[in-house]
């Protein structure tokens, strides 16, 4: 599968898991008898951002950054996120991507499938 192929794929799993959009098959969702295109939550840090902002409408917190310390102990550049709810204290899931918009999108399906 191409690389456009999955995040296009990411993109609609969150669009109906994480942002409670009704999808068709074509990856297009309806709105007022309209068809509108899903945004590139994955690949987009605006459309991704708007994932991080419906977290946090339901009570989520979020933690991201753009470092990490791997098992030997070095400093590796890459991306990672995590939401958890704000009135529980649970295990929380990071996950990790090349980009912030994965992370963020990855860290979010993650989050409400715990919910």
């Amino acid at each position: 599968m191409k690389k456009q192929d999955e995040l296009r794929e990411l993109d609609a799993k969150v669009a109906e898991r994480v942002m409670g959009v009704d999808l068709n098959p074509d990856l297009y969702r309806i709105e007022d008898n309209n068809m509108l295109t899903i945004p590139a939550y994955g690949s987009d840090i605006k459309a991704a951002w708007l994932v991080v902002e419906k977290l946090r409408e339901l009570d989520f917190w979020v933690m991201m950054g753009d470092h990490d310390v791997n098992d030997e102990g070095t400093i590796e550049e890459i991306w990672w996120c995590k939401f958890y709810p704000s009135d529980e204290n649970i295990l929380e899931r990071i996950e990790y991507a090349n980009t912030a918009p994965k992370a963020i999108c990855l860290a979010a399906l993650s989050a409400v499938a715990n919910v």
